[in-house]
Order: C-alpha cells, then structure tokens, then sequence
C-alpha cells in the first residue's frame, strides 16, 4: 500500500484556510469553548511529545515516520506545524469548529447523532476514501430526514471495539 504520487506531492502542503483557522493563538490556550472532558492545552502538549517519541521510535520500519515526529517535536505556539496528526493542532481545530458552530446553534434545539457510513467503515486502505461520496450520502440521509443545518466532523480513527464492550448508538447510512 504505497502513497500515489499525488498524494506524496502534498505531503506537507497545508491549506489555506486550515492556516486561517488555526491562526488565532487563543485556540490552543485553555479559555473557552470548553465541553465536558475536552482535553487540556498541557495535556495537548504532553500527546504531542509523546507521540512524536513514539514516531521516532518507529521511523525505522516507515521512514515517513521520521518526517511527521520532526513537525510534531518543533510545533510550538510561535512556529504551528498544522499537522493532521498533531494533538495540539488537531485540538485547535476542535475548539474552532467548536467555536464557529456557537452562533449557528444559539437559539435552536440542538440533536446529536454519530453517522457510520457503511461503505466506509470496513475501508482498510484510506486512500480509496472518498469525502465527496460520503458527504453527498450524508447530505441525502440528512435531508430526507428533515435536517434544515447541521454541522459536523468526520472521525479517521478507526477505532474498534474487540470485546464488544460498547454498541453504536449511530445512524447507519447504507446504499
């Protein structure tokens, strides 16, 4: 499973606009928005050197390893690495979105769903995702539901349950 060419050219290219989201230094501090378990900015900064050590440790076996625990070991609240895998960044960009979506929801009911696509939830390979293909079946199930607005994220984690320990309480969408 090598990375296409495409994909390997915008290696550490980073978006315009996740530039500008995450240009606010506020995101990484602990002021609001807060949520029930939200995760601190030092608990943040410990992920962040914890998993930068763990990719040095394994740079040896995926030498794209060693690239991604370099970013992540020089992000610091004067030189950002935006990086995906970073927990400082990515918890910036919670705490956008969070912060974005406050005034869409201010005098609304608010309902929470977790959405598991079919199509995608036994992807092995994430390079066969297809975003545009999700959104639009999201798009579809949601409006055939009668969801006006809604606001969301997607999950790339992967997680798994092997004990069975907890069911999924998500909308399945299936076609």
């Amino acid at each position: 499973m090598s990375p296409t060419r495409t994909a390997l050219k915008n290696v550490g290219v980073v978006k315009p606009w996740v530039k500008n989201a995450l240009s606010s230094k506020l995101l990484y501090a602990d002021g609001e928005p807060k949520w029930p378990d939200s995760p601190s900015q030092s608990e943040a900064v410990d992920e962040r050197q914890k998993l930068s050590r763990f990719l040095v440790k394994h740079a040896f076996v995926k030498q794209e390893l060693s690239c991604i625990a370099q970013k992540l070991k020089y992000c610091s609240a004067n030189s950002r690495c935006h990086c995906a895998a970073c927990p400082e960044c990515g918890r910036a960009l919670q705490r956008f979105f969070v912060s974005e979506c406050q005034p869409l929801f201010a005098r609304k009911s608010v309902c929470v769903a977790s959405i598991i696509d079919s199509k995608m939830s036994c992807q092995k390979d994430i390079s066969q995702l297809s975003l545009s293909g999700l959104i639009n079946r999201v798009r579809t199930l949601l409006r055939r539901n009668g969801v006006n607005l809604a606001a969301g994220g997607i999950d790339f984690s992967f997680n798994q349950d092997g004990i069975v320990a907890f069911q999924s309480t998500g909308v399945l969408i299936s076609g």
